[in-house]
């Protein structure tokens, strides 16, 4: 169980989750309740919005004063949470369960963790979001002998986040490889081999990390690359595109913002101001000039 979570939460992280959606919800669009769609930028599942479809080039995704639904807290610690994410599970603050943020008080200052995968994070930005990392390690003694293994454990991802490009695999050590697949059909497979012995694994954002040959004998190490290397996931709302959304009318992206589809490895879109514009678009108040 993750001690972090609660334990209605951690239930969650027992979910295998696929392309396909989990627990019982479309992973295509946004669930439905008497044929309108369930849209958390209002308190109740009572119907939708239409969408401002102007053209005009995009900026910022959140600038402004407004970037949470009224009534729901914007941050956890020292992080700033923007709506379609929300502080609470099952509180109605993010679009969608999928977006909640679980804010652990038991920490001083508070730390979020994501309510669907139980690992900490960072940052969120327009598209992206910054998790705390997790290694995996082999350790050897003199005569080779493997002494402990440590292999990191599935993060399955859900229809609305991929691994994002941001990243990169690196393997600090001597003749080891480390290796990344996707599960349940998803196509991603990554791999890289050190040939030149304690070895460490690390999907990190690509930038964070340099090697220096110091690190093969820091007693700390993993513990720097865990607070000061994240890794990062792009974020899309629902898992259809902006004129699928249209059709069904369910389109997020209120007024003075466009719907930009998503050129991930994952099917659905982020919505953006319009240029020289401010808000979010999430919002349903949309973005103002």
């Amino acid at each position: 169980m993750n001690e972090y979570l609660p334990r209605r939460v951690d239930s969650v992280l027992k979910t295998k989750f696929s392309r396909n959606g989990a627990n019982g919800l479309n992973g295509n669009r946004l669930p439905r309740y008497n044929g309108k769609t369930w849209n958390r930028s209002t308190p109740n599942p009572n119907g939708c919005f239409q969408s401002n479809q102007h053209k005009d080039p995009p900026s910022t995704i959140t600038k402004g004063v407004n970037v949470t639904k009224p009534g729901c807290e914007s941050k956890c610690g020292n992080l700033t949470v923007h709506y379609p994410f929300g502080i609470g599970i099952d509180s109605w603050c993010s679009i969608h369960p999928y977006f909640d943020i679980y804010c652990n008080n038991s920490f001083n200052p508070p730390k979020p963790f994501s309510g669907t995968f139980g690992i900490e994070v960072t940052d969120i930005i327009d598209s992206q979001l910054r998790f705390k990392n997790r290694i995996g390690a082999t350790c050897y003694n003199k005569i080779g002998k493997v002494t402990r293994k440590k292999i990191v454990s599935d993060a399955q991802l859900d229809p609305h986040y991929s691994i994002s490009d941001a990243n990169k695999l690196t393997v600090v050590g001597f003749d080891e490889y480390a290796l990344q697949f996707g599960v349940e059909g998803a196509n991603s497979t990554d791999a890289c081999v050190s040939t030149c012995s304690s070895r460490e694994q690390v999907l990190d954002e690509q930038g964070r990390y340099t090697f220096h040959s110091s690190d093969l004998d820091n007693a700390t190490f993993k513990e720097q690359i865990i607070e000061n290397v994240p890794v990062v996931l792009d974020w899309v709302i629902q898992n259809e595109t902006c004129v699928e959304a249209r059709k069904f009318n369910d389109l997020a992206c209120h007024k003075n913002s466009n719907c930009i589809d998503s050129t991930t490895s994952v099917n659905g879109y982020n919505c953006i101001c319009f240029q020289e514009y401010e808000g979010n678009p999430y919002l349903e108040q949309g973005c103002a000039d």
